[in-house]
């Protein structure tokens, strides 16, 4: 729920003004909200006095501070333009804060209605039992020698598989891209698995283990150490574009 504190409020309107399913109001002197509210937040982030808040969300909003918010665009754009999918990964553990940042990142995604219905599964303390259960499954359609190219396939040595579970894969998309941004300011990579991907959410034993229930999974990549260096950009095809 939005809560206006009229004590700060200066009635600016700033917060109705910028209010897609204009659920803001003015009345009788006072800021008021009514049930169509979507919970996006614009109203908290764009007052000028701090005077809203959501009771439903646990963390605090946290001023504009430009050297902190700014990113300059050539390194944004470089550093779009240099990232890889790794398929060789170094045999380290992936910090726990690092996994938090990047999931950090996913969450202030934006959603489609600000649904907010993504979640994650990080799969690294037990990753050796993820492995025997997917290969389990794997070895009951290919030969011997296929299964073994097939755990190089679908595991490549990563230290960590993520997972993104919810009803929509754009908002799945989306987070997934900020994970990856953030990952390489931390000094890793990742590699997005449709092949695990769909093997994990196709058998029932594997999704008691992820403890997934009703949910899908829309995504998932492996994350790490690279165990490659990379020197340059790679080439791409010229966009197409329609200029109108």
């Amino acid at each position: 729920m939005v809560i206006f504190n009229q004590e700060k409020c200066i009635l600016c309107r700033k917060c109705m003004q910028d209010c897609y399913p204009q659920a803001i109001q003015k009345e009788n002197e006072k800021m008021t909200v009514s049930g169509e509210c979507m919970l996006c937040g614009h109203c908290v982030a764009i007052c000028p006095k701090g005077a809203v808040s959501i009771c439903d969300y646990e963390d605090e909003p946290e001023e504009y501070i430009k050297e902190k918010f700014q990113i300059e665009s050539d390194n944004m754009l470089h550093m779009i333009k240099f990232r890889r999918s790794i398929r060789n990964y170094r045999e380290k553990i992936v910090e726990r804060e690092k996994l938090e940042m990047m999931i950090e990142a996913g969450r202030y995604t934006a959603t489609v209605s600000n649904r907010q219905e993504i979640s994650y599964i990080v799969v690294q303390d037990k990753k050796n039992e993820l492995k025997h259960m997917v290969l389990k499954k794997v070895e009951q359609y290919v030969n011997g020698e296929n299964a073994v190219q097939w755990q190089e396939k679908l595991f490549r040595n990563a230290s960590v598989i993520i997972y993104i579970v919810g009803d929509n894969a754009i908002n799945a998309g989306l987070a997934a891209q900020n994970m990856e941004l953030m990952a390489a300011t931390l000094g890793l990579g990742i590699f997005y698995n449709g092949y695990l991907t769909k093997i994990s959410g196709s058998f029932t034993e594997i999704r008691e283990f992820l403890q997934i229930g009703e949910k899908e999974i829309q995504l998932c990549f492996m994350a790490g150490y690279p165990a490659v260096e990379y020197r340059r950009t790679a080439p791409r095809k010229k966009p197409e574009i329609l200029w109108m």
